[in-house]
């Protein structure tokens, strides 16, 4: 993503039951905002959650690439993608 520019993206994980989890990250030009959607799992929380954060970081090593959401209201790093090599 452009840092300046307004985007989104949605990232669907399965649980291990095969049940979908959404996450649709939306940047309006100066700040994420993440939104997971469970109410398809019906072995979790089936609930809608929002966070904003001020950044995006990428992390690299020898087995994997990490992309998560920083500066979030919760204090938390969340976690968006993993890619293993």
């Amino acid at each position: 993503m452009n840092e300046q520019e307004p985007d989104h993206i949605q990232l669907i994980q399965f649980t291990s039951e095969g049940h979908p989890i959404s996450r649709d990250v939306q940047f309006d030009g100066s700040e994420f905002k993440s939104i997971v959607n469970s109410s398809r799992d019906s072995y979790g929380s089936g609930g809608v959650s929002e966070v904003a954060c001020s950044g995006i970081s990428k992390s690299e090593t020898d087995e994997r690439i990490d992309y998560q959401l920083e500066g979030c209201e919760n204090k938390k790093v969340v976690e968006l993608l993993v890619i293993w090599k």
